[in-house]
């Protein structure tokens, strides 16, 4: 089944090719690393709007699973 990750950064990011993947625990791996990975090649930007999400919905446009990503850095003494 073809599954679509669709990111917001702060920007809306919708994905329209979608990928071809097994069952569900294929979409977990692939949702984790696609965070991971945006989170590695963000660095210092995540800090700028430090509230992402991923959406993955399947082929008809129905919710299949989230991530939400919330960063917070701490009052400094």
């Amino acid at each position: 089944m073809r599954y679509f990750f669709h990111l917001d950064d702060g920007t809306p990011n919708n994905d329209i090719d979608g990928t071809e993947l097994s069952d569900l625990a294929a979409v977990k791996s692939e949702a984790s690393r696609l965070c991971g990975t945006m989170l590695a090649d963000a660095a210092h930007g995540f800090w700028v709007n430090p509230a992402w999400q991923v959406r993955v919905t399947d082929s008809a446009g129905r919710p299949v699973l989230s991530i939400a990503i919330t960063g917070r850095v701490e009052d400094e003494p």
